[in-house]
């Protein structure tokens, strides 16, 4: 897996942009910033439709949801990501409200706030043409028009009201029946843009991401009129689906004056017939895989053995994953979805964040021990897994001999520039050995280790003092310096004094955290063996 900073990156926006799913806006915790963000995207479609006020409504669907993300996590610095110019720009031109983009998103935004407390109350007292009359004069009030030029825009706003109020199909009872927390149709609309910004961002594709945006913003319109969104378990054939949701787009889209133009966009979509329809259909599909990851790691998923009422399970194909080694609900979304991320290898990098979410506890990239970091996991043959094991105890048996050598340990890791993987094997020498006693035969083992690996695995070895690890016991600042022997295997330690300080450092591990460390986990474990020999050389 190569773009490791890219992909961290990635899972770190993300994971906070999901907290707009859940930070709310009213007290009875009705209304979530996602699903605001949604209804003024939303509006300003309708908005711009009859009245074009602008050229990009990307741009004003980008500077909407930047806003609300920059003031939800406030100080996040968007000076790390590639697009930062283009990030901090939108922030401070929606905050000035001096351009045409900036008018739209905040009339937008003042417009769905009124619209969902009318909604809210007269929506069960008023008849539907009354309803649309009183709508359209909020509309027309707001942005200074007839009244009749609004009626279009608050009609699109209502049909598309119902996706704020509508479970996610796939977390609803008879699916994976999610403890809590189920997000609404709106709010995953909202995790898409999320997605869409931050991969747009650090990848660079020739496509227009103004056009992924505004797809992304209308592409569950044809959930509107059904009442919920089809997922491969409801028994509806794909064919079946697609003339469904067309004969829906038409009647959502009304009288829109850009209606055509919005279908035409909708049905690129279903047919995944250009470059930005492809990329909005992956955005689509990684983030409900994600949404699951984050219910995994939250505890609102039910095990694999409590899903009677869960029309997945029904599949036979679902069967075979749980009998081949699926242990979660995110084990099925994985396996599930995985094949697809193979269809359009112009954006390779989806299937890298999946696998990356797999690896990771998403919510830790954002707030926890490994919050600078990824862990990656890769699977070795019985033949390499063997060679690799004697070619580290080669580097290890000689230094064990010694009595000058204290401990040795094992880091695995990816370079992100390279994209190469390295085990590295330190060996930490007793306090004052002078510092290039050895270096001689570390040079030799390093040697004959290289003219012997016939592995794409690189193995390192080096020496360090023990003075740098054992002051770091009452001092913060030396303990930061030797973060990476927190997230290493130790493969002997003659005193015990280096397993004591381990076990310390993982204990602060909020500390120590190593800021561009890409671990690799090894299966099976490289250093396993490697333990239980030195054990056996320790007892005779």
């Amino acid at each position: 897996m190569k773009n490791l900073r890219e992909i961290r990156k990635i899972l770190e926006f993300y994971a906070n942009a999901n907290q707009l799913k859940t930070t709310y806006l009213d007290e009875d915790k009705t209304i979530s910033v996602a699903s605001h963000l949604f209804g003024s995207m939303i509006l300003a479609v309708a908005i711009n439709s009859e009245f074009k006020e602008v050229k990009k409504i990307g741009k004003v669907i980008r500077m909407l949801f930047l806003n609300e993300y920059e003031k939800l996590h406030n100080g996040y610095d968007f000076d790390n990501l590639k697009a930062k110019d283009c990030f901090n720009s939108c922030v401070e031109e929606y905050i000035s409200n001096k351009t045409a983009e900036a008018n739209l998103a905040t009339k937008s935004e003042l417009l769905d706030i009124l619209l969902t407390k009318f909604i809210i109350k007269y929506s069960k007292v008023l008849d539907e043409k009354e309803l649309l009359k009183q709508g359209a004069k909020i509309v027309a009030e707001n942005l200074g028009c007839e009244e009749e030029k609004c009626k279009e825009i608050f009609r699109f706003f209502l049909v598309n009201y119902k996706l704020k109020v509508t479970e996610r199909s796939g977390w609803d009872d008879t699916h994976w029946n999610i403890i809590k927390e189920r997000e609404t149709i709106s709010e995953h609309i909202v995790g898409t843009i999320a997605l869409a910004t931050i991969i747009g961002s650090e990848f660079s594709h020739k496509i227009n991401l103004d056009t992924v945006l505004e797809t992304l913003v209308i592409h569950e319109t044809g959930e509107t009129l059904s009442g919920k969104d089809i997922t491969p378990f409801d028994n509806i054939s794909e064919k079946e689906k697609m003339s469904m949701e067309r004969a829906v787009w038409r009647k959502a889209l009304g009288k829109l004056k850009e209606r055509t133009r919005l279908f035409d966009r909708l049905n690129d979509f279903l047919l995944k017939s250009t470059e930005e329809a492809r990329f909005a259909f992956y955005c689509d599909k990684i983030e409900a895989d994600l949404q699951s990851k984050i219910y995994l790691e939250k505890g609102y998923h039910h095990t694999l053995d409590d899903q009677e009422k869960n029309c997945v399970f029904k599949s036979e194909k679902v069967h075979r994953m749980v009998k081949n080694g699926a242990k979660t609900p995110f084990d099925i979304w994985y396996e599930y979805d995985r094949p697809l991320y193979f269809t359009y290898p112009n954006f390779s990098e989806f299937l890298d964040i999946l696998k990356a979410s797999r690896d990771n506890e998403l919510l830790k990239i954002t707030d926890g021990p490994y919050c600078n970091t990824l862990r990656l996991v890769e699977k070795l043959s019985i033949l390499n897994h063997n060679y690799l094991n004697r070619m580290v105890l080669l580097a290890c048996n000689e230094c064990f001999e010694n009595p000058e050598f204290e401990t040795a340990y094992l880091t695995s890791y990816q370079n992100p520039d390279s994209g190469k993987k390295v085990i590295k094997v330190t060996v930490i020498k007793k306090p004052f050995v002078a510092e290039d006693k050895y270096k001689s035969l570390m040079d030799e083992i390093t040697h004959a280790i290289e003219v012997t690996n016939h592995t794409d695995i690189i193995i390192e070895v080096e020496t360090k003092r023990a003075e740098d690890f054992l002051k770091s016991h009452h001092n913060i600042e030396e303990r930061k310096k030797i973060n990476e022997f927190a997230h290493s295997a130790i493969l002997f330690d003659k005193s015990g004094e280096f397993t004591r300080l381990h076990d310390n450092l993982q204990n602060y591990n909020s500390f120590f955290v190593p800021k561009h460390l890409f671990l690799v986990d090894y299966e099976p474990p490289v250093e396993l063996g490697i333990q239980k020999e030195f054990k056996l050389k320790a007892t005779n």
